[in-house]
């Protein structure tokens, strides 16, 4: 019996000799030599895991960091805003107030201006007392400041990434997880 060639192109089948090319699957007669090779300790994931944590801490910290910063300027601003707000309603009523005639604010104003009494009252000197409306309003509507403060104390970590010196904790990341990625398992073959 001849051979055609497109039989001779095909491999031959040979049993288990077939399989002994391919690596993925090999024959262990022993059971603890399989298990040895299943669960070989490989040190390059240890690199890997540690430039991946290096890399992460210089990436994620520092933006942590600047979004904490401006979440506390933001509670500042806003703050701020509230401040703003409440006083512009306040001049607004003493405006529509003063526009309306009311006889309590009017009064309040002519004692202010004369320093007198009205209709026999007694009248009592206060030397912090205000002078003027706009003065007496503004002293209604005064904020106390308000200081927000981080309570935490940064890590040695956020120390090392700060800065300038973010870049070179990345690059040390990288060349830990360049070796990593190199260093292969230790054949015993």
């Amino acid at each position: 019996m001849s051979l055609t060639s497109y039989q001779t192109a095909l491999p031959r089948n040979r049993g288990w000799e077939l399989y002994s090319v391919c690596p993925f699957y090999v024959v262990f007669a022993d059971k603890k030599e399989y298990v040895r090779r299943i669960f070989h300790f490989d040190s390059g994931w240890l690199y890997l895991f540690a430039g991946s944590a290096l890399l992460w801490a210089a990436i994620v910290l520092p933006a942590k960091q600047e979004l904490v910063s401006l979440q506390e300027r933001l509670q500042t601003i806003q703050n701020e805003y509230d401040h703003s707000a409440k006083r512009i309603e306040e001049y607004q009523s003493f405006f529509n107030a003063l526009t309306h005639r009311d006889p309590e604010l009017m009064a309040r104003i002519v004692r202010m201006q004369t320093s007198g009494a009205i209709n026999g009252e007694y009248v009592v000197f206060d030397p912090d007392a205000a002078k003027t409306p706009l003065e007496w309003l503004q002293r209604r509507t005064a904020q106390q400041p308000v200081v927000v403060q981080s309570p935490k104390l940064p890590s040695i970590l956020e120390d090392v990434t700060a800065d300038d010196r973010r870049l070179w904790v990345a690059g040390f990341g990288g060349f830990i997880v360049f070796v990593g990625l190199v260093q292969g398992p230790r054949r015993d073959d």
